[in-house]
């Protein structure tokens, strides 16, 4: 495991009738902890809440294909040391010292770590706990609703930059994976466009963006696939929307139906919104054409696995220091006190 770090310092003048003494101390210990995918282009995990020095307790979820996890902690300088421990504090081994950051293996269900990072002397501790909740779920990948393979009715050529297409889960289950959604163009197009899933709040609009499909290497065909990341996962009883960017200088033709599923694919509960939107200004509107973008979400459904708090087990107690207390400690050993 390499070590990250990252000097920070702080310079304090003291002055008196005699002298200004200069000191230069150590500022906060842990300053970043960030958590990715193990791939060939590993992508990074939201931790929640985001990191806050203050705060020690973070968790996350993951989907169920991943077994493999990278942790990074960046600390205020080299002088600090990393111990990563699991809940009955055995030492944690890392899979491949060579690698940046902890190469740790995950399990089904709820994994515990923790971080602990000791300052110069032995005399300074951080203490961060990190829950990461791999999804168990049931059966393989598939398609979870579809119109794709509907008749197609028309092309449908936006002058828009934005187009949305809504779709709602059912209210039955955990909640469902995403691994992927496909987008049907029709014959005229040549451009690239993105991907991304919002929420659709309660007046029906666009809002908060909860991730961003990987565009495909090649857009080829009349499919677009997009994939979704590791921590792409929907409720159930949930409206979303597909949010399609066209991008500057290219033409965005897609293919729409008047089909909202299919009868022989899917599961049940899941819908497709009879009608797509598209973005004037600041302002998502109806399509007047009433007519639907062809699509299909595939996926799998899944387990929620509970954390140690929904259990109501205790975390870790708040013990990392406050910055006042750690330049105190640090000022004092600087000036030569124990």
């Amino acid at each position: 495991m390499k070590s990250l770090a990252m000097l920070t310092v702080i310079a304090i003048t003291f002055s008196s009738l005699a002298q200004s003494q200069e000191i230069v101390v150590d500022e906060a210990g842990v300053t970043g902890i960030e958590l990715r995918t193990h791939e060939a282009s590993p992508r990074p995990l939201r931790i929640n809440p985001s990191f806050d020095p203050a705060h020690n307790a973070y968790q996350l979820s993951v989907a169920n294909r991943f077994s493999e996890l990278t942790i990074l902690a960046n600390t205020s300088s080299p002088q600090w040391t990393l111990r990563y421990s699991h809940r009955d504090g055995s030492l944690v081994t890392d899979a491949d010292p060579e690698q940046d950051g902890l190469q740790v293996s995950i399990d089904k269900g709820t994994n515990l770590f923790r971080l602990e990072a000791t300052g110069p002397g032995d005399d300074i501790h951080n203490n961060y706990r990190i829950t990461v909740v791999r999804n168990a779920f049931e059966g393989e990948t598939t398609t979870l609703v579809s119109n794709i393979a509907q008749p197609g009715v028309r092309d449908e050529f936006t002058p828009d930059r934005y187009i949305a297409q809504y779709f709602t889960t059912p209210h039955e289950g955990d909640g469902y994976e995403i691994r992927s959604i496909k987008i049907r163009t029709s014959m005229h197009h040549f451009g690239h466009f993105d991907l991304a899933l919002h929420r659709v709040d309660s007046d029906n609009d666009v809002a908060e963006k909860l991730f961003d499909f990987q565009r495909p290497q090649r857009f080829g065909g009349r499919e677009q696939p997009f994939a979704a990341p590791p921590d792409a996962v929907l409720e159930p009883g949930a409206t979303y929307a597909v949010r399609i960017r066209r991008l500057p200088s290219t033409d965005l033709w897609l293919q729409a139906t008047r089909g909202n599923s299919e009868s022989s694919k899917g599961i049940p509960g899941w819908k497709i919104a009879d009608t797509h939107h598209v973005k004037h200004g600041a302002r998502w509107v109806r399509s007047r054409t009433n007519d639907s973008l062809r699509l299909a979400v595939e996926g799998t459904r899944f387990i929620k696995q509970s954390t140690p708090e929904q259990r109501g087990e205790s975390a870790l107690p708040d013990t990392t220091p406050s910055l006042a207390k750690l330049n105190s400690v640090a000022a004092t050993r600087t000036q030569g006190g124990s």
